[in-house]
């Protein structure tokens, strides 16, 4: 794991944030002209920074998007990964550390897809009861607790995550880029 290579002090001190907006956003920013970027990128950071700050940008706009659901009434007390990003046990800590909630990493989530696929299938003939009695038919492999040492960290970060997020969407209206 490229991310490990380098302690999270040193990571977190450099500053770096990334906005994963490669396609427009949708939730919880619906805007489909802002794009991407990367936020004091400089030539002091590596390939490991700028995954890092990957990791993190996903988990501040989740983090963003389940505060939405809270606000809602729709609290979400946990989160199951699923797919290929799910076998790094880097970014599920960091998911589960920035949206303050438990990862489950469910077994072989690189076939969850297909897995899902075939559950549903069950359903349809009868094999299995319904889609709620799904759940107890996947296991989780392995969980991941929010690190509270990290905390204040991910909040100050977040924040400034979320204060970028009008200004680039601006930025962008400005150079005309569109779909």
């Amino acid at each position: 794991d490229l991310v490990r290579s380098r302690g999270l002090g040193d990571v977190y001190k450099r500053q770096l944030l990334f906005v994963p907006w490669m396609y427009g956003e949708r939730t919880p920013f619906p805007n489909p002209h802002v794009r991407g970027a990367f936020l004091n990128l400089s030539l002091e950071h590596g390939p490991e920074d700028m995954v890092r700050a990957l990791y993190e940008g996903v988990g501040y706009n989740l983090r963003w998007t389940l505060d939405a659901f809270d606000d809602a009434g729709h609290a979400c007390r946990k989160l199951r990964a699923i797919g290929g990003g799910a076998q790094s046990d880097t970014w599920m800590q960091t998911l589960a550390d920035i949206t303050r909630t438990t990862v489950e990493r469910v077994a072989a989530p690189q076939l969850s897809g297909a897995i899902g696929a075939a559950l549903i299938a069950g359903v349809g003939v009868g094999a299995i009861r319904d889609v709620l009695a799904i759940k107890s038919l996947v296991p989780v492999e392995r969980r991941f607790d929010p690190n509270a040492s990290v905390r204040s960290i991910h909040e100050t970060r977040y924040r400034t995550y979320r204060d970028f997020a009008p200004t680039l969407a601006h930025l962008v209206s400005r150079t005309g880029a569109h779909v």
